[in-house]
């Protein structure tokens, strides 16, 4: 059933994104509200099924500009502008049709002006009966969580990272939450950022069921997940704690990783698997090529023996001592890369926030439980009693568990303003070695030139 509308209403949705041209730049393209208009709650969901949209092409630049892979010099022959400034963190080619902000099939402002366009129109059904009321609610939530996740995610790229002492004066991103594209675009501040995406969540919790049919369709434990992960970027440890117990009372499973079947160039995981809470997913970018993904040595030297994530996630070639990732939970056959929310995620965010709350033993037992699931009969308990050693050892485990799931840029950005878990990165490329030093402005992308150029938005400091 959902297939049939997503194919039924998939030109319902193409005819009211591609006519006409925006006069501001925000989005590239305009609808005519004189032509194939949704009107119905059934339509609404339909286009909020559009996989194209709202599941798959997310943004990559979180996992290109970071730091746990590689390129090979024939590699980075194939990037783009955008791809090859983020992934040495320098700006010596044009930035234009930058995917992750917009482009003619994908991009975050797509998915913005989509769900605005779901969000007024459910605005506009006068339900029928109770049944309808309640699909009204959940399509309303479904659209509102779209949009604060679009948002979320601009922020982690386009925007400084989060800081109270600063949030107010620095720049965030348009918050567009109109369907009108000749609407003039304008740069909100941080905090006006980070306040419009709670709100959105937190409404979306109050419309959202608690699990939905299916897991491209976002839950009321996915948006209390999301939550987490918006608290945690913050570093509001009460709340992201709060959040991810709530996350967890809807869906608290975790895969056992002995189960599992292990092959080389075999990714061993289901798509859907039972661990996953909402399913997404990153595409679309010359640097991640499933199987083809470099890894550093070192991070796979992270991994010890007796840790299944070894064999789960990567392939080793002895011979040329080349480390590629394999394991995304996207599933086997998928050309791209999961940046859903899953209940691995969870624990670890409930584990660092007790462990930073003075919780040693519950953030302790979340650790253990977790990793009792990833290890075979060899795993030895953690047990430590001093909460800083047990803070670095989650963060640790944080990297290992959720790699080249889009998570770590946004921990670099936010551990860098701890001295004790600040990190500088370098690269090589072309016989040239680049450095990224911890709190530098290189840790917020420049706006796309293109955009800078239409709009006459301020571009971030540093790349002007």
């Amino acid at each position: 059933m959902k297939k049939f509308f997503l194919l039924r209403y998939f030109g319902l949705f193409v005819i009211i994104a591609f006519c006409g041209c925006a006069k501001d730049g925000w989005f590239d393209v305009k609808y005519d509200k004189k032509v194939g208009v949704p009107t119905t709650v059934t339509e609404l969901q339909a286009i909020l099924d559009n996989g194209e949209v709202f599941n798959m092409y997310c943004p990559m630049a979180m996992e290109t500009a970071a730091d746990d892979h590689y390129l090979e010099e024939d590699q980075a022959m194939q990037l783009s502008g955008f791809e090859r400034n983020s992934y040495i963190w320098i700006k010596d080619a044009p930035n234009i049709k930058v995917s992750d902000w917009i482009d003619l099939t994908r991009g975050s402002y797509r998915k913005v002006f989509a769900a605005n366009l779901v969000i007024e129109g459910i605005e506009k059904i006068s339900p029928r009966d109770e049944s309808e009321r309640i699909k009204c609610k959940n399509v309303k939530g479904q659209a509102l969580f779209f949009r604060a996740q679009a948002f979320y995610w601009l922020a982690q790229i386009f925007v400084p990272p989060y800081d109270e002492a600063t949030f107010d004066k620095k720049l965030g991103i348009p918050l567009r939450l109109n369907s009108n594209v000749d609407e003039i675009s304008i740069r909100s501040s941080v905090k006006e950022t980070y306040a419009q995406i709670e709100k959105d969540l937190l409404d979306a919790v109050s419309l959202l069921p608690l699990i939905q049919n299916y897991k491209t369709r976002p839950s009321r434990s996915a948006a209390y997940a999301m939550l987490a992960k918006v608290y945690l970027t913050n570093r509001d440890y009460i709340n992201a704690n709060k959040m991810a117990n709530l996350a967890l009372a809807g869906q608290d499973v975790l895969l056992d990783f002995s189960d599992l079947n292990f092959g080389p160039f075999s990714n061993p995981f289901e798509v859907y698997n039972k661990e996953i809470i909402f399913h997404s997913t990153m595409g679309g970018n010359a640097i991640f090529t499933f199987f083809n993904v470099r890894v550093k040595k070192e991070v796979y030297d992270m991994y010890q023996d007796g840790d299944l994530r070894k064999k789960a996630f990567f392939d080793y070639d002895i011979g040329t001592g080349t480390v590629t990732y394999k394991g995304t939970y996207a599933g086997s056959g998928y050309f791209s890369f999961f940046n859903g929310l899953a209940c691995d995620e969870l624990y670890l965010i409930r584990a660092e926030c007790n462990v930073r709350t003075g919780n040693l033993s519950l953030a302790l037992n979340d650790l253990n439980k977790l990793l009792r699931t990833r290890w075979d009969d060899s795993f030895n308990e953690i047990v430590v009693d001093d909460p800083e050693e047990a803070l670095r050892i989650i963060i640790n485990e944080r990297r290992k568990e959720l790699i080249f799931r889009g998570v770590r840029w946004s921990d670099l950005r936010r551990l860098n303003m701890d001295p004790r878990f600040a990190s500088t990165l370098t690269r090589s490329l072309s016989g040239k070695t680049y450095t990224l030093e911890p709190n530098s402005y290189k840790y917020t992308l420049p706006i796309p030139d293109d955009i800078i150029q239409i709009t006459g938005m301020e571009q971030n400091p540093g790349w002007e």
